[in-house]
């Protein structure tokens, strides 16, 4: 998982900018933000005043929003920032119907300029203005990766690693686990 610690990584302008014209979205305003001390700099495209995407894919991947974001609200008059940017799993009330809470500004909150989109949409439409379906259905289990996957299989199977002293028991383990088909197999 990247934890977004390095300003190093982006995507490239263009190709940004192609992903976003292929969802048949405009961009109306386009900024690029640097960091001072690094010398990073980031592409951060406005699509609508709620919908933005910046090529450090923050706010894609994690369902947050980016430092860079962030940036260009700060200095930019009248850019709003709603609460549904933000995916329901890090809100503190993941219940909270964020199509009822108002977008603001740096200065004030934009009470005219509510969102238009049922509150089951409103959270995956702010996230990634990328995705081709704006509403994605839940998956039907959960992929682990990789990392997860060693770590608990590890776990689970120290108690009968402990217990193996000669090349007699592991053969003997290694043939339980293959008659159970947990083995593919394997040149001892």
């Amino acid at each position: 998982v990247d934890p977004f610690s390095s300003d190093a990584l982006y995507l490239s302008t263009q190709y940004l900018l192609e992903v976003i014209s292929s969802q048949k979205l405009t961009v109306t305003h386009l900024f690029a933000v640097s960091h001072t001390a690094s010398k990073a700099t980031h592409t951060v495209a406005i699509i609508d005043p709620l919908c933005h995407v910046c090529d450090c894919m923050m706010l894609t991947n994690l369902g947050i929003p980016c430092r860079h974001f962030f940036a260009v609200w700060q200095r930019v008059q009248g850019m709003q920032f709603h609460i549904g940017l933000i995916r329901k799993r890090w809100l503190s009330d993941p219940s909270l119907d964020v199509a009822q809470v108002p977008p603001v500004a740096t200065t004030h909150i934009v009470h005219e300029s509510r969102l238009n989109l049922p509150s089951d949409q409103v959270t995956t439409a702010l996230s990634n203005p990328l995705a081709t379906s704006r509403v994605t259905p839940a998956p039907a289990t959960t992929t682990l990766g990789s990392r997860t996957i060693y770590h608990e299989a590890q776990a689970a199977l120290q108690p009968l690693m402990n217990a193996i002293q000669t090349q007699e028991q592991l053969e003997d383990l290694l043939q339980k686990m293959k008659t159970i088909g947990f083995v593919a197999s394997r040149n001892v």
